[in-house]
């Protein structure tokens, strides 16, 4: 048997990898639960490396100012929040925090703070051993978090307390000496005050971007600061290489049900390859121990090369699929002369065929042809009005693409302005879709968008300063709500010009409507009031089409099947205190759920 584990079904033939879309559709929905488990006795090894590839450099890992999907990777390893996700990606759970309570009308949390956590050892503290952690450190943190750290924005700080907390924008625009919602009752218990009941407030807490940090590190190393309380540590940064490596935390302050002390890895090794192939390579090699975001035409092949790998009983290899909550779009720059009429979003949009490109350019690697809106359709939303939504969206019609486009006075594409498209590479697979997208707005429109490649970091920046009418973007959810996805084209913090960076809503839409939709949405106290605001303010978002949807993410992911308790949550974040390394003994498969 082939093992095909999307967590919870499993596929017999390798061949079920090229079958069409429908049929895929309908393999899911015959899901079972049946995939690798092990039977209590089963004692994890502990020590090992565990080696992954990143796709860009990994230039600071101060949290808050994070935005990047691989660095976010390797700095969940590093710190700690007061709570986490759970590995399914949709409640909250302890972390840092044991405990909480929040007041009856719901604007007073109070956060009991885990006795015996430590810092990573460090030459920041006395001596080089780490202190414990307790409230003053979440005071610190969080009035770090509200500082401006880069001309006047500070993102994380807008998406996470900027109006929300209690004095948070006082204290940003320096009115304040304190944070005056959080409050340190004493050394393991801390208040927060919120403005107004938000029931997604409670989802930032357990984000990156509300880690907690000690003073002592920040004071010694700025923004290069890397101490916290995860399960690793940082070891090595090597920017030339683009190498990341780090080392277990030894006094890590979670325990697995035997007793032992997490993580069971000595090591991580995160590495760059320039592109796809090379990473297939190293891992067919056994140099990664997991490999992602390969197209379902490449997967087919592989694993059809390798049919004993993963046919072995036990296999040598296994392949996982499972949809994430992530959403990729291409935005339109709201202030250019080319993208101010809506008739030509909406041009843009309808000339696009997005099943061509996911078929013939992703080869099936996604989740939906952006028949919806900027929410991904997950099952963690259920209840969310995608059908509504997405009798809305924009399906390929050349005809209506060509008509909106004469109304807004571009027959033919004659006289339309010059439009640059800017990406990153993603391992080329952006620049392969970017090229069949440019050729189809041509051959529909008549209109030429010339693309450039720039590197992750150069792209953020030039897209918060609007210098480019399109940018390639792709959104990852930082907590379980369509919230996160909206907040992109929230309108409220929008600079007047654009000599002040605007991020994440770099698109620089701005609708009142909209954001009034969203912010009852904020304060809505059931899920019900809040999805049904959401859902209207995305209506309005898709009319106005700041944005070109693309596609929902679902990738292929390859792993060694040493590689025991591996998780991928829909928020895209690899949690790796719980893995370790065990080759399957027969006895141990035959023993387990998986004949």
């Amino acid at each position: 048997m082939v093992r095909f584990r999307e967590g919870s079904f499993v596929l017999a033939m390798a061949v079920a990898l090229v079958t069409s879309a429908c049929s895929e559709k309908k393999e899911k929905e015959e899901a079972s639960e049946d995939q690798p488990t092990e039977k209590v006795g089963h004692e994890p090894v502990p020590g090992g490396t565990f080696q992954l590839a990143i796709q860009e450099n990994v230039s600071t890992l101060f949290p808050y100012q994070i935005y990047d999907l691989t660095t976010a990777q390797v700095g969940h390893q590093i710190y700690e929040s007061l709570l986490q996700f759970d590995n399914k990606g949709g409640d909250v759970i302890p972390s840092l925090a044991e405990k909480w309570e929040v007041s009856e009308d719901q604007t007073v949390y109070t956060f009991h703070i885990k006795k015996g956590v430590f810092f990573h050892d460090n030459e920041c503290f006395e001596g080089g051993k780490g202190r414990e952690v307790t409230a003053e450190d979440v005071k610190f943190s969080f009035e770090l978090l509200c500082t401006d750290h880069e001309n006047g924005q500070n993102a994380n700080f807008e998406n996470t307390f900027k109006g929300i907390v209690k004095g948070a924008s006082e204290f940003y625009n320096g009115q304040s000496e304190t944070l005056a919602g959080v409050e340190v009752v004493d050394n393991h218990k801390v208040k927060l005050t919120i403005n107004e009941p938000r029931s997604t407030f409670i989802y930032k807490l357990a984000t990156l971007f509300t880690a907690i940090i000690p003073h002592e590190a920040y004071d010694m190393y700025g923004y290069q600061v890397s101490v916290g309380t995860g399960p690793f540590m940082l070891s090595s940064i090597n920017e030339t290489k683009d190498e990341v490596v780090l080392v277990r935390n030894p006094n890590y302050h979670v325990q697995d049900e035997y007793g032992n002390t997490l993580p069971y890895l000595d090591s991580v090794f995160y590495s760059a390859y320039p592109s796809k192939t090379a990473e297939l390579d190293a891992f067919q090699a056994g140099e990664l121990s997991v490999i992602s975001g390969l197209p379902a035409s490449k997967v087919s092949e592989v694993v059809q090369a390798d049919i004993q790998d993963y046919s072995a009983q036990p296999p040598v290899k296994f392949l996982i699929r499972k949809p994430e909550m992530a959403t990729e779009y291409y935005e339109f720059n709201m202030t250019s002369p080319a993208f101010n009429d809506v008739r030509v979003r909406r041009a843009f949009n309808h000339a696009i065929d997005r099943k061509n490109i996911i078929e013939e350019v992703m080869a099936n690697q996604a989740n939906g042809y952006g028949e919806f809106g900027i929410t991904p359709p997950v099952p963690s939303f259920e209840g969310y009005d995608f059908k509504g939504i997405g009798e809305l969206a924009y399906d390929y019609n050349p005809e209506k693409a060509k008509e909106l486009l004469a109304e807004a006075g571009y027959e033919n594409g004659e006289g339309f302005p010059s439009v640059k498209l800017i990406l990153n590479s993603g391992g080329n697979r952006n620049w392969n879709v970017a090229k069949e997208v440019v050729k189809q707005l041509e051959k529909t429109l008549g209109v030429y968008v010339n693309y450039e490649i720039l590197p992750f970091s150069r792209k953020i920046e030039e897209s918060k300063y609007a210098r480019s009418e399109m940018v390639r973007s792709a959104w990852i959810a930082d907590y379980p709500s369509p919230e996160t996805f909206l907040l992109n084209f929230y309108g409220r913090n929008v600079p007047a010009g654009t000599d002040m960076p605007s991020y994440p809503n770099t698109s620089r839409y701005v609708n009142p409507s909209y954001d009034e939709l969203l912010e009852k949405g904020f304060a809505a106290k059931t899920k019900e009031d809040r999805y049904k605001y959401f859902a209207e303010a995305e209506k309005i978002l898709i009319q106005d089409a700041p944005m070109m949807i693309l596609w929902y993410t679902e990738n292929y992911k390859l792993h060694q099947a040493n590689v025991r308790k591996l998780d991928f949550t829909p928020l895209g974040i690899l949690d790796l205190e719980g893995i370790y390394l065990k080759q399957w003994t027969e006895a141990e498969w035959k023993s387990s759920n998986n004949l």
